[in-house]
């Protein structure tokens, strides 16, 4: 992996991050600190991830990769989400 691949990894997962709680802050829901951080590390994982993913396709532009990178990884983050509180029959949110 070279020194622009890791830029482009860590570039990633602060973006999930950021994604994560930019959604906390427009959300009417009250979270607590665990919640927010919980979250947006599990957004920036979720967007490393695609980004690795998206990375087989060496041909494609960084700004692709970030774009599709954070696109899957806040779907993948709210499915998770989603899957998560239904196997565990937690209810209420989304």
């Amino acid at each position: 992996m070279v020194i622009g691949e890791y830029f482009l990894a860590i570039l990633l997962f602060i973006i999930g991050a950021l994604i994560a709680i930019g959604k906390i802050l427009v959300s009417e829901n009250t979270y607590s600190y665990k919640t927010i951080i919980g979250k947006a590390i599990l957004t920036g994982m979720s967007s490393l991830m695609a980004g690795l993913i998206l990375l087989t396709f060496t041909s494609a532009s960084p700004l692709v990769i970030l774009g599709f990178g954070a696109f899957l990884g806040s779907l993948g983050t709210e499915t998770t989400i989603k899957l998560l509180k239904h196997k565990l029959g937690i209810t209420g949110g989304k």
